[in-house]
């Protein structure tokens, strides 16, 4: 609820991180990186797309959190 409350505060630009993050062209920029990429998922409805997404990268580890559930841990 709290990162809700924090793009309220945004007003009108709120909605500029959900615009370039739905918007960026990522099948094509992901394979441009070079450096070792640690890529950190959990337990969302972006779990199958991340998983996909860092299959792009060349130079990757991959790390599925089984206790997560869109980015709350069950153990706190």
């Amino acid at each position: 609820m709290s990162n809700f409350l924090d793009q309220l505060q945004n007003l009108d630009k709120g909605w500029f991180g959900f615009h370039a993050m739905f918007n960026y062209i990522s099948e094509e920029r992901l394979p441009h990186l070079k450096l070792p990429t640690l890529v950190i998922n959990d337990q969302s409805s972006l779990t199958k797309a991340t998983k996909a997404a860092s299959e792009l990268i060349s130079d990757m580890n991959y790390i599925e959190l089984d206790d997560t559930k869109g980015g709350s841990s069950s153990s706190i």
